[in-house]
């Protein structure tokens, strides 16, 4: 899929790929500068959402393991290392979104958002939570729903041993919560 086929859909139409989230689709485009674009650019992290969470209620997995998923802004290395780290012995958040397959295009390669304790650059799950408005409308359309709006959404980054970040959708707030509680997934990729 080429820049100039995304130029030509319209905001919130569902897409056989899943739910493109700003401008042209619901298509986030976030700066590396924290900025969210509306236009396509190269140096855009472009990300595309699940039309509906995968799940309502899971675990971040591994309480008491380091994974090193550290990364605030690179949620498809996070879920990769957890991954290998955890082994698929049992279900966790990351490991939900890595087997995740989709029917089109993006049948592979899907991944937990990063999230940090604040709105810094490059933070996936709050450019999620800040464009959770055009992505309901896009998912919506496509049959799906929204974020719920008092859920609370695991990122994929790590804090430490028995924490990792998660991010309430009711006020935005992040923040460091054990890995044994239970919080929604909603897987995303990059493109």
């Amino acid at each position: 899929m080429t820049v100039d086929l995304l130029q030509n859909l319209k905001k919130g139409e569902p897409w056989d790929r899943g739910i493109l989230t700003a401008t042209k689709l619901v298509m986030l485009q976030q700066a590396a500068s924290g900025v969210t674009d509306t236009g396509v650019s190269p140096n855009l992290f472009n990300i595309v959402v699940t039309t509906s969470d995968q799940s309502t209620s899971q675990t971040w997995g591994g309480r008491g393991t380091t994974t090193n998923a550290t990364s605030t802004t690179n949620g498809a290395t996070n879920t990769t290392t957890i991954v290998a780290t955890l082994g698929i012995t049992t279900t966790y958040a990351a490991r939900t979104c890595k087997e995740l397959s989709v029917a089109g295009s993006f049948t592979s390669g899907w991944f937990l958002p990063s999230g940090n304790a604040t709105a810094k650059p490059g933070n996936q799950l709050n450019c999620l939570y800040n464009n959770r408005i055009n992505i309901a409308e896009g998912s919506v359309a496509a049959g799906g729903a929204g974020f719920d709006s008092s859920g609370i959404y695991w990122s994929s980054t790590e804090v430490s041993d028995t924490n990792a970040f998660s991010q309430s959708f009711a006020t935005g707030a992040q923040n460091s919560a054990n890995k044994s509680f239970s919080r929604r997934v909603r897987c995303s990729q990059t493109f």
